[in-house]
């Protein structure tokens, strides 16, 4: 898992396949065949406050399974 700061966004990296985490609000994206500064397969990205427990959730997520 790694983390990118970003000045208007946070771009959180999971190491687990998307089809793994149980994401309603469809906010994960799948980047494994996509150029990006990590190694995760997984990207979520935090632009409001509002959107930081939701996201905790699928990192709680990720980190269960991994």
């Amino acid at each position: 898992m790694s983390f990118l700061f970003l000045e208007s966004k946070l771009k959180a990296y999971l190491n687990i396949e998307i089809s793994q985490i149980d994401d309603p609000l469809k906010k994960a994206r799948d980047v494994k065949d996509v150029g990006h500064y990590s190694s995760g397969k997984t990207e979520i990205i935090i632009k409001e406050k509002s959107e930081i427990p939701y996201a905790l959730s699928l990192i709680k997520q990720a980190y269960e399974k991994s």
